[in-house]
């Protein structure tokens, strides 16, 4: 919601209000602002980044209307996104409250590198496991299978076989 439980309409000379008008001012794209259920008597018209709340009804009413706005993304932009609402009560407008949506960066996956270890039976053959981040550092990965064939170790001396399902550190060879 753009709107938390501080929203709040007041009016020094009327209790009913006619009107809000919402628009998020410097949309990115694949930003949307939704419209939830409204209170009886209030309806929502949406035109592009702009939601125009009508039909006469009391302040605690377009309070509620104002918390049924609702934002959404599916962009990757981290812009803080600004959003302004003022009301009216038909013979006047309010002053504009701006509210700030701070965007938090989705993370991207990491991504293995493929792995192709070939060499002699019975022989140890080194296998290094690799991987990008591309919003960070690999820091470890999990084994979440053993070869058909052999076993993998950590160490040289074959003394550490490698655990499925466990955190191994980021950098190294097997």
């Amino acid at each position: 919601t753009i709107g938390d439980s501080d929203v709040s309409v007041t009016d020094p000379d009327s209790i009913n209000i006619a009107g809000a008008t919402v628009t998020l001012t410097n949309a990115q794209v694949g930003d949307t602002l939704v419209v939830g259920t409204l209170p009886a008597g209030i309806v929502a018209t949406v035109v592009g980044n702009t939601i125009t709340l009508s039909g006469a009804a009391f302040r605690t009413d377009y309070e509620l209307a104002i918390r049924a706005i609702g934002f959404s993304t599916t962009s990757a932009d981290a812009t803080a996104r600004s959003i302004t609402v003022s009301v009216t009560d038909g013979a006047g407008t309010s002053n504009t409250a701006t509210t700030t949506i701070n965007m938090i960066a989705t993370n991207t996956p990491p991504t293995a590198g493929a792995v192709n270890a070939t060499g002699n039976e019975d022989t140890t053959i080194p296998v290094t496991l690799s991987g990008t981040d591309a919003d960070g550092t690999v820091t470890h990965f999990v084994l979440t299978s053993a070869p058909p064939t052999g076993q993998l170790y950590l160490d040289a001396g074959l003394t550490l076989l490698a655990p499925l399902n466990t955190p191994l550190p980021g950098a190294g060879s097997l």
